[in-house]
């Protein structure tokens, strides 16, 4: 799919990462929360995405989005709300031993190993 969330015909080109939730679609808060929050990752990291989740909260309000990455390791982004300061938060993060990065919380970011 399309920055705006609309799905490509045919086969998606190799090498972009899946989405992994329901109702992708343009009109989808879930879709609009993960493209969003995968936009805000800087390309070092946005190239190592292989699959996105997003879950709705509740009455169409975006919940949490994750990011499954290469090495087996994962992302819980959480809302978009501080986007930036997440991303600034995860670029060092990433370079700790562990499988799960927490940054839903830029201020307390964790790692699970």
């Amino acid at each position: 799919m399309d920055a705006g969330g609309v799905v490509y015909p045919g086969t998606p080109p190799p090498g972009l990462p899946r989405l992994v939730f329901g109702a992708v679609g343009p009109d989808d808060p879930s879709t609009r929360s993960a493209l969003t929050a995968l936009a805000t990752l800087p390309p070092p990291i946005r190239s190592q995405v292989l699959t996105v989740d997003a879950t709705v909260a509740g009455s169409g309000v975006p919940g949490q989005v994750t990011f499954g990455l290469t090495d087996n390791r994962q992302v819980v982004w959480g809302t978009d709300e501080r986007a930036a300061e997440k991303a600034a938060v995860l670029v060092p993060l990433l370079t700790q031993p562990g499988h799960v990065f927490d940054v839903t919380s830029p201020d307390l970011p964790t790692i699970r190993r």
